[in-house]
């Protein structure tokens, strides 16, 4: 499940409470969706909601399952981990509704996978990426530039 915790009150309250198993919850840069992984159809999918309030509708992001989710910095596009391993992103519009562009290849594997939430991190601009690696390298840090041509 996914919780909110507003910060007048400090009490958490469900956003989302289902008897599947819903998390890595991320907000939008400009507070108005939430992604979240739920399983509810027998695999991990990112799915792409309203915040604060769940009632406002969602749809999903992943077409072949899908992990990791994680916003430019823009809002403009959702990263996450496909079913298959590679990073990909989706392009996002948002109005008074919420549209998605098609699924785009970014980066093979070979970075830590984490189904508990993002083990990477979109750097401002969304073409370079810092994460962890599976690559034995002494556990550094990967940076990768440049990895995201604009295709909107």
């Amino acid at each position: 499940d996914i919780l909110v915790i507003h910060r007048d009150s400090l009490t958490p309250h469900p956003y989302l409470a289902t008897r599947f198993n819903e998390g890595a919850p991320t907000i939008s840069p400009d507070g108005r969706w939430i992604a979240y992984v739920s399983r509810e159809s027998g695999r991990a999918e990112v799915y792409l909601g309203t915040f604060p309030n769940a009632s406002g509708g969602r749809q999903v992001v992943s077409t072949q399952g899908g992990t990791e989710p994680v916003w430019s910095r823009d809002g403009q596009t959702l990263f996450f981990r496909a079913g298959n391993g590679e990073l990909t992103a989706r392009a996002v519009h948002a109005g008074a509704s919420m549209t998605l562009g098609p699924v785009r290849s970014v980066l093979k594997d070979g970075y830590e996978r984490n189904p508990d939430g993002a083990n990477y991190d979109v750097a401002p601009g969304g073409g370079s990426f810092v994460m962890n690696t599976t690559q034995p390298v002494n556990n550094r840090i990967v940076w990768i530039l440049n990895a995201v041509p604009d295709q909107r």
